[in-house]
């Protein structure tokens, strides 16, 4: 199992976000794991990933979005038995926010999220997947990985 925190693997995914991030981004909002499953893991890969952006980027992370206590599993399923998650939202303001999330896959994360805060625009995530060519760390010399 990977685990995803700012000290291993969030700031160099976060530093090759970086360029995607407009230079109009207010704040970042993450997208929360369930309440049950940070528990479980000890960790919250999307407000890790806003962490070590927003320490990139010099803007504030607005934690505007809450997560159910548990839902079932999302990974690997099929978009009909995937199910879509439902958030909670504090009343803040997300003017020119963009979402956090670690994975996209079907988008139904991202638009659920979305929807939650009236419509947040944009969106930036990371995913990390096995490869047989290794992982270029932002910066390093053309053909060396890490």
């Amino acid at each position: 199992m990977i685990v995803l925190s700012s000290a291993t693997i969030g700031r160099p995914l976060a530093a090759a976000m970086l360029p995607q991030l407009s230079a109009t981004s207010a704040a970042l909002v993450p997208v929360p794991r369930s309440l049950a499953r940070r528990w479980r893991y000890g960790v919250d890969p999307g407000r890790e990933l806003a962490a070590a952006l927003a320490c990139l980027a010099g803007v504030p992370v607005i934690e505007a979005l809450r997560s159910e206590i548990w839902h079932p599993r999302r990974a690997g399923g099929v978009d009909s038995s995937r199910g879509i998650p439902r958030f909670g939202v504090r009343n803040v303001d997300v003017s020119g926010a963009v979402l956090i999330d670690d994975v996209f896959t079907t988008g139904a994360t991202l638009r659920a999220a979305s929807d939650a805060l009236g419509g947040v625009a944009a969106a930036l995530t990371a995913t990390v997947a096995p490869s047989a060519i290794g992982f270029q760390h932002p910066g390093a010399e053309p053909g060396e990985s890490n």
